[in-house]
């Protein structure tokens, strides 16, 4: 995954409807402890939602790539 992409929510979520999509705007990279996985949180500007927040953070486990 990288800045740019189009992606889906896999994880449904208070204001996102399923199937919601959404752009791939930032990245934040995560430091972590030597005895765990490295893991970086996406923002994601949020496309068809009602919800307030238009830009929201996400894990990678909890997104998945349309195009990219």
């Amino acid at each position: 995954m990288r800045v740019g992409n189009l992606v889906k929510f896999n994880k449904l979520s208070i204001g996102i409807p399923p199937n919601a999509i959404g752009l791939v705007v930032k990245e934040y990279p995560r430091t972590v402890q030597a005895d765990t996985e490295p893991c970086s949180i996406w923002e994601v500007a949020m496309y068809g939602t009602t919800y307030k927040m238009r830009n929201r953070r996400f894990l990678a486990r909890d997104l998945e790539v349309i195009n990219g």
